[in-house]
């Protein structure tokens, strides 16, 4: 026989799905807020053999069990140092989206000088297999990104390349990234309940040779804390090391003529 139908019941089962609508949503912006994730380049290098710059990109979560699913990696770099060429050697269970895409233009802003290249890239998780547990107390290494350096690094001339996460000091109040209608740095994670589903992050940010310092209307600054080329001779030191080789050939001189 069927149930009749009691108002009183339609009422309260409608008040339980609300209760459980605001749970859920809120279970999830709860997740968004606290998930925070911070994205740096480490472990620069320079193969003079090919004349390629690489760094490594890492992240760091801290929450426990966190996977990363998406990750849409903006930077900005300077067009007179690098050219970008590839990401490379990206963690397991991840594959690289299209190609990446790049915008020319002016640095000053940055306190660059010359242009600035924005580059937009896009991994995301393959779903073969769960990727790795992002660290919460050290780094996860994700890929690297390799460049063409547009000059030879000569002996004597410290090469400090800048790379620029496209994320806003107060990225939290705004759009994120620095162009307009741009979003900048976005990381989604797994969400552990459903395999192939995603959820948001908040994203910060670790600069290569470069430091936020908003100040006289400009974002930031490069700094020199990764550089190549630091341990040759001084070129005030170099008129001692030619006195000294010429002390040595002359005293080689010498000692043939008393030989003779």
């Amino acid at each position: 026989m069927l149930e009749s139908y009691n108002p009183s019941n339609h009422i309260t089962r409608t008040i339980f799905l609300a209760i459980l609508l605001v749970v859920v949503i809120g279970g999830t912006r709860s997740f968004a807020q606290d998930t925070t994730i911070i994205a740096r380049f480490a472990n620069g290098y320079y193969d003079s053999g090919t004349n390629q710059f690489s760094v490594d990109v890492e992240l760091q979560c801290n929450t426990e069990n966190v996977r990363m699913y998406g990750f849409n990696i903006r930077f900005l770099y300077p067009d007179n140092q690098m050219s970008y060429d590839r990401l490379d050697s990206l963690a397991d269970f991840y594959d690289e989206i299209g190609t990446a895409e790049q915008l020319s233009g002016n640095g000053s802003l940055w306190n660059v000088p010359g242009d600035l290249i924005w580059t937009n890239a896009l991994i995301q998780t393959n779903l073969e297999d769960y990727p790795e547990i992002l660290s919460t107390t050290g780094w996860t290494r994700m890929f690297k990104i390799y460049f063409d350096v547009k000059a030879e690094i000569e002996p004597c001339r410290q090469f400090c390349p800048v790379i620029i996460w496209d994320l806003e000091e107060n990225a939290g109040s705004t759009e994120g990234g620095y162009l307009p209608g741009d979003d900048g740095v976005v990381i989604s994670v797994m969400d552990e309940n459903e395999f192939d589903n995603s959820l948001p992050s908040h994203e910060l940010a670790e600069h290569y040779n470069w430091e936020y310092f908003a100040a006289y209307g400009k974002y930031g600054r490069p700094v020199k804390t990764d550089c190549i080329g630091e341990l040759c001779i001084p070129v005030s030191n170099w008129a001692i090391y030619l006195a000294i080789g010429l002390m040595a050939a002359a005293s080689v001189f010498i000692f043939r003529r008393r030989l003779s």
